[in-house]
């Protein structure tokens, strides 16, 4: 079991199709690796570190024995695996249910609450993210996922330095999301 300290950490599993799926990007207070600690030996995904990054190890045996003895750690260990089933719920929905302009926006919205430092006044995802990384994440091809992104630049919410993006406008995301059409509202 890992626990982010710092930096940032892509999750990917690669699909019976043989596709490589990007099914997360955990920064600082994340846990990889928890579902070992109920018994799930055979870990599913492979996390690649995107950024410096500071993780803390522990083993399982080790921790087997502290949960056996705090139930408070219990109880915080199942909360936070909770929460990560909601968040994993509410993306298969909106893979199945949302356009492609609707994901993108949320999912930047949503690294900007995990990954995202202030930086010369500017909300800024810490981590160098690809074309494709992103389009993995939200179910899409890495040519529609520039297509949007330039044309979130070109309308002003967002900035890109490098890989880096910049959250001008975290609103106009917000209604990006809302909208079936990009730019409706």
């Amino acid at each position: 079991v890992y626990a982010v300290l710092d930096g940032a950490v892509k999750l990917s599993r690669v699909m019976p199709s043989g596709r490589l799926m990007v099914t997360d990007f955990l920064g600082p207070g994340h846990i990889i690796g928890a579902r070992a600690l109920l018994g799930d030996d055979e870990y599913r995904e492979d996390a690649l570190i995107l950024e410096d990054a500071f993780l803390a190890a522990f083993p399982k045996g080790p921790m087997v024995r502290l949960l056996c003895s705090h139930c408070e750690i219990v109880m915080g260990l199942a909360r936070y695996l909770g929460e990560r089933l909601n968040a994993q719920e509410k993306k298969v929905a909106a893979l199945t249910t949302k356009r492609v302009h609707q994901r993108l926006a949320e999912g930047l919205l949503e690294l900007s609450r995990t990954l995202s430092v202030r930086g010369n006044g500017r909300l800024v995802i810490n981590a160098r993210l690809t074309q494709a990384d992103l389009a993995e994440w939200i179910g899409t091809t890495r040519e529609t996922a520039s297509t949007l992104l330039n044309e979130l630049r070109r309308a002003g919410p967002i900035d890109i330095v490098g890989r880096r993006i910049h959250l001008l406008d975290t609103d106009a995301l917000d209604r990006w999301a809302a909208s079936e059409e990009p730019w409706s509202n």
